[in-house]
């Protein structure tokens, strides 16, 4: 097969000789060392000072506070499968694979197999005397006897989030209720129940302490979730600012973060505070192991290490990354030739120079969409607990952007000519903004529930939106008004990408890899033709003259040439022909993301990517085809005022485009020009058609694009 696919590639490249250079792609850096998670994942202080880091599949143990860093001999590739390892009270390491259960009696260096069981485990805690595993369904708990490791009981409890543990009990969070099992797990008692979610709670004895999702400020039970009382730290405006990072030893000192003040700590269960380690950013990860020595890792891959309850603090240095691959799920650039990248692990990293550095510029959920304008206003749409949008502004300061909005945002279309945002949502419709997202306006009908996945703008500044309800919706005026134009034999709902090229060629990508288009503004379809059948589509763009380029499963980069209509390929440079997304810069450099390898740019830059233009001129100095339907020719009629700017240079050709967006006719500004019929200088333009298949046409003039019948 491997052999086939090499054989096929050079097939389409001999298609390309005597048209043009072939494209050539170079790779960007995707050593991201200034990664604010750091990529690590889990950090571990045993009883014995051993310092494990995990750190992608790659895991460190150090015993000298960071000075020199040691990977675990693993010949059997067993321990960089490893996770959420937990470190009991006499210095045994437990962690989880899949369905098992291992555990290190020696500090991580010798694993043995623990539990097996027949579901995946989620999360783990171990007391005293039991272990306790939640499988992925979030529903099973099953609770095993640490000494003869057999089954003692089993419950479904739906929705389950946390397991707690609090010396020698175990307290099962769901999402909504509170619950804790006695001390012999025999039985299921339903302590409390508070129906809010929150980032985390945590618990000690009796007490647990909640960081609720919808305030962000801090609470605290004494009687097991009954009653909730506000806990304050020294009057400090707490909103947004926690986020879950927060901590509590066996001694009940209570530690929490927060963003731009630092670390604080409470020896009263929350009466009173006292900051003991002053930080200006923000923090990704707080532990304290049996010892109460407390581990904080801030957001900008700096470990600091407390052993006296945080009054002194030691700086580790963590060991060096290992070629980072960047998992890229997104990329966008404005007219300034900046890019933005969402990586996937929800991290968002900008360059100004096409992907040769980096600077970091944001840590959120994972993103449906992120959009920027031209003046580099970036905008993240996400889901996590708030109705919301992420703005970020030129000065990387970033603002929750909901006002107006009731319903979880799905994607974004920015007009910057306009000034003008609109914003398809989950189950709410759409939604209208003029002042960058500050305010939004709901412009479709408060009785429909539906979703709007894509939004697009139509050469004939029309707006044409996508709904998995619905299907095709149009708007004639803006955005401020919708109406559905859906053909009903063709199915919506499976619609992963929709974009329209510059002669109003609608094209639609669905998940199962194959592309459909319409020339009539969705009232038809048909399936785009790919050189194999067996070629699935991951992404695809326009350039200006409307050549397709498509990122695809095994088969590289591949290009549509309008010039010659053939198929060729474009992956030269490409470490593996599977290419996850294609994306273009506005000055015409083309993106790729190659999975386990990182993102890849073109060597040169290609035709500019197509843009629609964001307004239509329909003044009196118009453009007219006639006759209309034409047999042996057209004559496209200007007025004075369009035909001096087309005769001085600024459009190189008339063109002439078929339903399939291919250029089949091309007339150069030259004057009196070979046969046009032209004689002069007038405003009268003729052009013989009569060698093209009798159907419908589209003629670009410039931004101008009109449509005639061929008979």
């Amino acid at each position: 097969m491997k052999n086939f696919f090499t054989v096929f590639i050079i097939l389409l490249n001999t298609l390309y000789v005597g048209f043009s250079e072939p494209i050539e792609w170079i790779k960007c850096n995707n050593n991201f060392n200034n990664d604010p998670k750091s990529l690590i994942s889990e950090i571990v202080l045993t009883l014995e000072n051993y310092l494990i880091v995990k750190r992608l599949k790659n895991i460190y143990f150090s015993i000298d506070n960071g000075q020199y860093w040691m990977n675990y001999e693993d010949e059997t590739g067993l321990i960089q499968n490893l996770s959420n390892f937990y470190c009991t009270e006499n210095n045994k390491l437990f962690a989880k694979f899949d369905n098992y259960i291992y555990y290190s009696p020696d500090n991580g260096n010798n694993w043995s197999l623990f539990l097996m069981t027949e579901r995946n485990i989620n999360q783990f805690v171990v007391t005293q005397s039991k272990i306790v595993l939640l499988y992925n369904n979030y529903s099973m708990i099953s609770v095993f006897d640490l000494t003869t490791r057999q089954l003692v009981n089993t419950f479904r409890l739906p929705d389950t989030r946390y397991l707690l543990k609090s010396d020698n009990d175990v307290y099962i969070i769901t999402s909504y209720n509170c619950r804790v099992f006695k001390r012999d797990f025999q039985d299921l008692i339903l302590l409390s129940q508070f129906r809010q979610k929150g980032f985390k709670i945590i618990a000690i004895d009796t007490l647990f302490i909640f960081n609720p999702q919808t305030t962000s400020d801090l609470r605290i039970s004494s009687d097991y979730g009954t009653t909730w009382s506000e806990i304050k730290i020294n009057d400090l405006e707490l909103r947004n600012r926690i986020n879950g990072n927060l901590a509590v030893d066996s001694r009940k000192n209570l530690y929490v973060f927060v963003r731009g003040e630092g670390l604080f700590k409470s020896s009263d269960i929350g009466k009173s505070w006292v900051k003991c380690f002053d930080l200006d950013t923000s923090c990704s990860m707080i532990y304290i192991n049996p010892k109460d020595e407390v581990l904080l890792l801030t957001e900008k891959s700096v470990l600091f290490r407390s052993n006296d309850g945080g009054k002194n603090w030691l700086k580790i240095p963590l060991p060096k990354q290992q070629d980072v691959q960047s998992d890229i799920i997104d990329l966008v650039s404005n007219s300034k030739n900046e890019i933005y990248i969402v990586r996937k692990n929800k991290t968002f990293y900008h360059s100004s120079n096409r992907g040769d550095d980096w600077v970091y510029r944001g840590d959120y959920s994972i993103p449906y969409q992120i959009a920027i304008s031209d003046s580099g206003d970036l905008y993240h749409l996400y889901i996590n607990g708030n109705i919301a949008i992420c703005y970020a502004d030129t000065k990387n300061s970033w603002m929750i952007s909901n006002n107006g909005m009731n319903h979880f945002p799905k994607c974004l279309y920015i007009n910057n000519h306009e000034n003008l945002l609109l914003l398809g949502s989950v189950y709410g419709g759409i939604y209208r903004s003029t002042n960058n997202g500050l305010l939004w306006k709901r412009v479709t009908s408060d009785t429909l529930i539906f979703t709007v996945d894509h939004i697009q703008l139509a050469p004939n500044d029309e707006y044409y939106a996508i709904s998995q309800e619905l299907g095709l919706l149009r708007s004639t005026n803006k955005g401020i008004k919708w109406v559905n134009v859906t053909n009903s034999d063709f199915y919506m709902d499976t619609i992963i990408d929709f974009k329209i090229n510059s002669t109003g060629v609608f094209y639609v990508l669905k998940t199962s890899g194959e592309l459909f288009f319409s020339s009539d503004k969705g009232l038809s379809w048909e399936k785009l033709l790919l050189p194999l059948d067996n070629i699935k589509v991951n992404s695809f763009i326009f350039t200006k003259s409307n050549d397709i380029f498509i990122g695809t499963d095994y088969y590289g980069v591949l290009r549509y040439k309008q010039e010659n209509q053939k198929w060729i390929s474009e992956s030269s440079g490409l470490g593996t022909l599977f290419t996850k997304f294609i994306r273009a810069d506005s000055g015409g450099y083309l993106y790729c993301s190659v999975p386990n390898e990182g993102l890849y740019r073109s060597k040169h830059p290609v035709e500019g990517p197509s843009s629609v233009p964001n307004s239509f001129n329909s003044n009196t100095n118009a453009i007219e085809i006639h006759p209309n339907p034409a047999c042996d020719y057209i004559e496209i009629e200007f007025s004075s005022p369009r035909l001096k700017p087309w005769v001085g240079g600024s459009v190189d050709a008339i063109k002439i485009f078929n339903l399939l967006g291919e250029c089949v006719l091309s007339v150069a500004q030259t004057f009196p020009s070979v046969d046009s019929g032209q004689t002069g200088m007038s405003d009268l333009l003729r052009i013989d058609v009569s060698g093209l298949p009798a159907g419908v046409y589209f003629v670009r003039v410039g931004d101008w694009v009109g449509r005639f019948l061929k008979i």
